[in-house]
Order: structure tokens, then sequence, then C-alpha cells
């Protein structure tokens, strides 16, 4: 069967709000930018989610879509996040919303679950089709239901050494987890990887 597996930043203080990276980019950090992009691609060592696509919610996509195709054609991108945003704009993306929607950009494909149960029914559907594993990648308010429908199976998260204090949170429950991995990187992220108890 295939998995969903979480795949979201957060704050060293456990928030996954994209807000705090404000105006301060990442450390540069190109074994970290050199995973993701091997994670993306199902590729190599690093390949966890393989290209079953990525779920995504649809505010959340409303806002990624245009900043990531801005990046792969701004002259002032750099050749890593050029390559990024190529990767991204060319992965398959599941969009979930509650209503119909007109999605821009390609290789987007509407999920529209009008419930609950409509949602278990439909990403137990999925995950029983052959197939690479599914990624979710926001937003949070998407991720939260996920987790509290139990549709999670996996948790790989990069825990940014930044603590802002407040802000939204995937968990709204306890959780108990096993954890499964860990990898440090130069820049003090740390991917952190755990599926349920």
């Amino acid at each position: 069967m295939r998995k969903v597996i979480l795949n979201m930043n957060m704050t060293f203080d456990g928030f996954f709000n994209l807000d705090w990276m404000g105006p301060r980019p990442f450390t540069p950090d190109q074994e970290l930018i050199d995973d993701n992009m091997a994670r993306m691609r199902g590729s190599g060592e690093a390949a966890t989610s393989g290209s079953g696509g990525a779920f995504v919610g649809y505010s959340f996509y409303r806002g990624m879509a245009p900043y990531w195709r801005n990046m792969e054609d701004s002259p002032e991108s750099t050749e890593s996040q050029r390559a990024m945003a190529r990767a991204v704009n060319a992965s398959h993306r599941i969009v979930i919303s509650r209503t119909e929607e007109k999605l821009e950009g390609e290789n987007a494909e509407l999920l529209v679950v009008k419930s609950d149960q409509d949602l278990v029914t439909t990403i137990t559907r999925l995950k029983e089709q052959a197939g690479s594993d599914f990624a979710l990648i926001g937003g949070v308010r998407t991720a939260q239901t996920f987790a509290r429908l139990g549709l999670i199976d996996e948790y790989e998260v990069l825990v940014h050494p930044v603590a802002v204090g407040k802000g939204e949170r995937v968990w709204t429950s306890r959780n108990d987890l096993s954890l499964v991995s860990v990898k440090a990187y130069p820049s003090g992220v740390m991917r952190v990887r755990y599926r349920p108890a």
C-alpha cells in the first residue's frame, strides 16, 4: 500500500506556518538542497516519497504556484533555486479543496472533497492503488486534517534552528511517534523522520 508522508518545514519550537521565514533567507546548504532534489525525483539514497505526487491544500497552492513559477523565471534566482523551482513545477500536485476551483500552473490536479469522510475514503482509495508514495507538503490546515484523521503514515520534518514563540502547529492533540531517522545538515537544519507508534 502506498504511504502518505508529511514533508514540511518546522521551527525548533514546533510551528509550521511559513511567515516566520520573513525576509531572512535560508542559510545556503547545498547538501540539503541536493537531498531535497533527490527526494522530489524519487532517486538515490535520499529518495523517500518517490514520484507519486504531492497533496497540497488549495489555499497553500494558490501562494505556492506563483512563487515557484517566479523563482524559475527570475534572473535573480541562483542556479540551485532555479533547479529546485523546475523540479517543483514539474512535480504532480494533487490540490485538495472543498469546492470546485480553477488551478493555475501545469501538473496540478484538483481533488474536491466535501467532508472528512469523503477525504478518508478518497485518500484510502488512492493509497490502495499501485504506485509510489505520496508527499503531503502543506498547508497547515490540510496537514492538521490529515493528522487528525490518521491519514499520515510517516512524518518527515525539516527542523530549522529558529524559535519564534507563536504560530500554527500540525498536531492539536497527543500523538506517540517512533523515530525512523535523523540527519543534521551544515546549516543547522535537521531532517527528522517518524512514523506513528
